[in-house]
């Protein structure tokens, strides 16, 4: 049997021929070696410009995303951004099971390709901490890449089963890798978006984010509607929310009822609050005449068309000045609308669609 002290000595001259001072490898030995590797620092080096790292998933509708974001001081850097969008036409809506199994298809794969735009890390400057060895492409060697600080990922509000798909990825990656997961509500993301965007354009470090704080977002979608006032990063109040169903919902709703068949059905997506818009503006700016009521009085008032309806405006005349929103109202009238006049011509119709859109951000933007 060989003694201890030569068995060291060979543990030690194979350690040196696996891992040279001037190398990096993540490959593992069928023994424990008997110290750390030389070559990985445990430390940056003094050199270091921090900076912070991260990948963001999002899953909490239709769309599974993914991002790579690096941010230093004031100036952020877009490493990677895509989508994929889930195909829900045949349900005239996002459906959650159809939308669950696109984000279990495609997260990994998106994932994936984000990893490839990591920043790159040299072996001089890689350590245990701060370097993830990612596999290259068919006939491409595997590279160095700088490991993300912290996980981003969606958890809230949205669907709860697709909610769980990004966020067990995104747990899976902060084990394997060793770093904290940060758990995002996508409505306080939204209302500091302006200021990523003007982190991205920023032209150097020290150039300020805007807007400044405070400020207020009105922040709407298919799920919500809410005015939101920012004092700081993670200080933010609602003012006003929706009571029943958000803004983009009701239009998608009104959409469906009022577009000709033809044309839903040669939509190329759910997305039928664009559809709705473009059917009763065909010539875009060219179409708009509006000039908004003066006063509370004029925006409760029910305009009769040359057709014989009107669309009463949202919430009751004791309730008109309250800071809230509510839309389903508006939808139940506009399907009444439709289904008294099954022959409706296109021109009533894009008449129909140019009151609803009006009658919608009008209250929109008189809280």
């Amino acid at each position: 049997m060989w003694s201890s002290k030569i068995l060291k000595t060979i543990l030690l001259f194979v350690e040196e021929q696996l891992f040279p001072p001037t190398s990096f490898t993540l490959m593992r030995l069928p023994f424990p070696l008997i110290r750390r590797p030389r070559c990985l620092r445990l430390t940056p080096p003094h050199n270091h410009r921090r900076t912070l790292l991260t990948l963001a998933i999002e899953t909490s509708g239709g769309d599974t995303a993914a991002a790579i974001l690096e941010k230093q001081k004031a100036k952020s850097t877009l490493h990677f951004h895509d989508k994929v969008t889930s195909d829900n036409r045949a349900f005239q809506g996002v459906h959650p099971l159809i939308a669950l199994e696109s984000h279990q298809k495609s997260l990994a794969l998106l994932v994936n390709r984000a990893l490839q735009s990591l920043p790159v890390r040299t072996a001089e400057s890689a350590t245990w901490g701060n370097a993830v060895q990612i596999c290259g492409a068919k006939g491409e060697a595997d590279t160095l890449r700088e490991k993300p600080d912290f996980i981003t990922v969606t958890r809230g509000p949205g669907m709860q089963s697709n909610l769980m798909t990004g966020l067990d990825m995104a747990k899976g990656l902060a084990v394997a890798w060793q770093v904290p997961v940060v758990g995002v509500n996508h409505m306080q993301a939204h209302a500091l978006t302006p200021r990523l965007v003007s982190s991205l354009d920023a032209a150097s470090e020290s150039e300020e984010s805007l807007p400044r704080f405070p400020f207020l977002s009105l922040l709407v979608s298919g799920g919500n509607t809410m005015l939101v006032h920012s004092s700081d990063i993670v200080s933010h109040s609602i003012l006003a929310e929706k009571t029943d169903i958000p803004v983009g919902n009701v239009l998608d709703k009104c959409a469906r009822d009022i577009l000709p068949k033809a044309l839903l059905d040669n939509g190329k997506s759910v997305m039928y609050g664009p559809m709705l818009e473009a059917f009763a503006f065909p010539n875009g700016e060219k179409d708009y005449d509006y000039t908004p009521p003066e006063t509370q009085r004029g925006l409760n008032t029910m305009k009769t068309t040359q057709f014989g309806w009107a669309i009463r405006p949202p919430l009751s005349e004791d309730k008109s000045a309250s800071m809230e929103f509510s839309y389903s109202g508006l939808g139940a009238v506009i399907r009444r609308i439709v289904e008294g006049n099954p022959e409706m011509s296109d021109p009533e119709r894009r008449l129909l669609a140019q009151e609803t859109m009006r009658v919608a951000f009008e209250h929109l933007a008189s809280r």
